[in-house]
């Protein structure tokens, strides 16, 4: 996702949400990966806002490596704000640290 001021809302995935903009909302998501890298990648992100969603991977060998990673460790003000995630090595891993849980 590229678009400034993006919305997702209200999808289910077997797939990285990908985030390469500002502003962006991602709220009432489910994203499972089995054996993948990261549910949801911030790229260079500002004022990102992930919410009220649910992020895992399979539990014991097939779990999710990282549920929200700030891939460049340089998104500042991201929010995080009541999601569930599970099933994974590293729930969140990011620089700056949110400005909400």
């Amino acid at each position: 996702m590229k678009t400034d001021g993006a919305v997702v809302s209200g999808i289910s995935t077997t797939a990285t949400i990908d985030i390469q903009a500002s502003n962006v909302v991602v709220k009432n998501v489910r994203v499972h990966q089995r054996d993948g890298m990261f549910g949801i990648a911030i790229r260079h992100g500002r004022n990102v806002t992930v919410q009220d969603s649910e992020i895992y991977g399979d539990p014991g060998e097939h779990r999710l490596m990282v549920g929200i990673k700030d891939i460049y460790a340089d998104s500042v003000g991201t929010r995080l704000v009541r999601n569930d995630i599970w099933a994974v090595a590293t729930g969140i891993q990011i620089d700056a640290g949110p400005t909400a849980w």
